[in-house]
């Protein structure tokens, strides 16, 4: 199997690509991967303008403070129960959270928490590029959404709309259009 160079900081050591894929999929090595633009604008497009409870190098901790109406975290892969906790407990005063989060459908908190409380589940199709890096993740993500709106369900079990998103298809569109006209 071919090696992959990883550096960082504390480490740097030769990864194998089946070792560098389950580290970024289970380790979270880089905790604060920021959302693509052309996601937010379309997250921005649909919910209005959101507060990112928890940015990128955070100023101040999104775990001890009152949340915005609307609000959208990424949070750190390390501490994904604690954060989707906390959107819980928001989201039972009746705001909206939308959260970017690894598609780990085997996990505890996934089942416990997302698929338990949230409106909707939606996997994105085709993952995403965060920014700064050069290829798209290698593992699946999802939106997981809970809406204001349904809050005063909070305590019935109720499973979520689950659906796929696709954040790359006008682009897409666009690359078969031309294909096809190359062709005629």
């Amino acid at each position: 199997m071919a090696s992959l160079i990883v550096r960082s900081k504390q480490n740097k050591q030769k990864l194998t690509k089946k070792e560098a894929y389950r580290g970024a999929l289970w380790n979270g090595k880089d905790q604060f991967a920021e959302t693509p633009t052309e996601v937010m604008l379309e997250l921005v497009k649909e919910f209005g303008l959101l507060s990112d409870v928890c940015p990128r190098d955070p100023q101040r901790n999104g775990l001890e403070e009152e949340w915005q109406r609307v609000s959208y975290m990424n949070p750190p892969y390390s501490q994904m129960e604690a954060w989707l906790t906390k959107a819980v407990v928001e989201w039972k005063k009746e705001k909206t959270v939308v959260c970017l989060l690894p598609a780990r459908t085997n996990t505890n908190w996934f089942h416990d928490i997302c698929i338990k409380y949230a409106s909707e589940i939606r996997f994105i199709r085709q993952g995403i590029k965060f920014k700064g890096y050069k290829k798209k993740s290698p593992f699946p993500v999802a939106l997981c959404i809970f809406k204001a709106e349904d809050a005063k369900y909070a305590e019935v079990e109720a499973s979520p709309k689950v659906g796929s998103v696709d954040f790359y298809e006008k682009k897409k569109r666009k690359i078969d259009e031309v294909s096809n006209e190359i062709e005629v």
